[in-house]
């Protein structure tokens, strides 16, 4: 299939903007200068952009469907999708033409059965991540309310600890020295008895 086609009927012209892809028709006359000049530039871009399909018809040789189309001036380009008609460019304006081009075949690029492009699944990691703070923030709650408690259990039982060593200190000495005088006066008993026994 050339890269350019020529229309020659309404029923050709019909199924030629009927397609799902992006379709292009300048509506030329062969008396047109300007349509010579850009001819060459429109070859160029039925080359350049292979996703669209390029087409020309001759008002003249069509002048009811240039009409129906309300084609007044030549050249005039038509873009097509789907029967639908999606700009126009009037003139021999190349730079403007293929602008319209890349505005509309994009969406074109990316159409088919696939997945559609940004609309992929999510990662695996995805679902986890809700769950982390969850699972995390008990422990963590649990480790700041375990820390005053386990830092306050030696200062709470510390004092207790040195009252009852002290009070044992205590008790010790003064049994020592209950002994020690029990003793002492056991000691002086003894030596009373001992110079009344030499006196006698």
């Amino acid at each position: 299939m050339p890269a350019v086609t020529l229309i020659a009927s309404f029923p050709d012209f019909k199924r030629a903007i009927a397609q799902q892809k992006l379709t292009v028709v300048d509506w030329y006359a062969v008396w047109c200068g300007p349509c010579k000049a850009i001819a060459p530039r429109y070859d160029a871009l039925a080359a350049k952009y292979p996703a669209a399909a390029f087409y020309k018809i001759n008002v003249d040789d069509l002048p009811d469907v240039a009409r129906q189309c309300s084609v007044s001036s030549m050249p005039t380009f038509h873009l097509y999708k789907a029967s639908k008609l999606l700009a126009t460019v009037v003139g021999a304006n190349p730079s403007e033409l293929e602008r319209k081009i890349q505005q509309h075949i994009a969406p074109a690029a990316f159409e088919g059965t696939g997945r559609v492009l940004g609309s992929a699944p999510k990662s695996p990691t995805s679902p986890g991540s809700p769950t982390s703070p969850t699972v995390s923030s008990p422990t963590a709650s649990t480790a700041a309310s375990a820390g005053p408690a386990t830092a306050s259990a030696p200062t709470a039982t510390a004092p207790a600890a040195s009252g009852t060593s002290t009070s044992q200190s205590t008790l010790v000495w003064i049994a020592f020295l209950f002994l020690v005088v029990y003793w002492w006066m056991g000691q002086k008993n003894r030596v009373g008895s001992l110079d009344e026994y030499a006196g006698l």
